[in-house]
C-alpha cells in the first residue's frame, strides 16, 4: 500500500510535468532580437558597426545594411536617413504560428496589432505585426517567408560574386 506522502509527491510530480508540457506547447521559437536604426552617414556607420560586431554586413545596399549576428543572436539593420534615430525594435520568430501567438497575447493585453501580410521590406518578404510600446517605441514581430529567405541568400551570393542586382 502506498503512503499518502508518496501519492502527494507523485501528484506534484505529475502536475509539474503537465504544467511544463503545456508551457512548452505554448513556447515561441524566437529566432533573433531585431534592432533597426536610422543613420545619417551609411559608410561611417557600416565601418563603426562592422568594427563593433567584428563582422561585415550580410546585406549591403546603397541605403541599407544588415548584420545577422550569432553572438549575440541579433538581426541588426541600419537605413540611411536625414536624421539619426532608433527606427524600431523587434522579434524575429520561427513561424507564422509563432507570429499569431504573439499577436494573440498582445491583443489579449488590450494592444492593437497592425498586421502586414507578405510585406516587402529590407530587401525581403514576410508577415509582420506592429505595435507601439507604452513610450511610443515601435515594435515589430515578423516571420520571413521562404521566398524572403531565398532572396536574402541570393543577395548575399550576389554581393560576394558581383552578379547582376536583384530587385525585390
Amino acid at each position: 500500500m502506498h503512503s499518502g506522502r508518496g501519492v502527494q509527491s507523485r501528484l506534484r510530480s505529475w502536475a509539474g510535468a503537465t504544467h511544463h508540457t503545456k508551457a512548452k506547447q505554448q513556447s515561441i521559437g524566437m529566432k533573433r532580437f531585431h534592432v533597426h536604426v536610422r543613420v545619417d552617414n551609411l559608410d561611417s556607420s557600416v565601418r563603426f558597426y562592422s568594427a563593433l560586431f567584428g563582422a561585415e554586413p550580410a546585406i549591403m545596399k546603397p541605403d541599407y545594411a544588415k548584420w545577422m549576428l550569432d553572438d549575440p543572436r541579433v538581426n541588426f539593420a541600419i537605413t540611411l536617413a536625414s536624421t539619426a534615430s532608433l527606427d524600431h525594435l523587434g522579434l524575429q520568430v520561427e513561424s507564422s504560428d509563432d507570429l499569431a501567438m504573439i499577436a494573440g497575447r498582445l491583443s489579449a493585453a488590450g494592444q492593437s496589432v497592425a498586421k502586414q501580410e507578405n510585406a516587402a521590406c529590407c530587401y525581403a518578404r514576410g508577415n509582420k505585426g506592429w505595435v507601439p510600446d507604452p513610450s511610443g517605441i515601435s515594435w515589430q514581430t515578423f516571420h520571413m517567408s521562404m521566398l524572403g529567405l531565398r532572396a536574402i541568400c541570393f543577395v548575399m551570393v550576389k554581393e560576394k560574386l558581383n552578379i547582376f542586382p536583384l530587385g525585390l
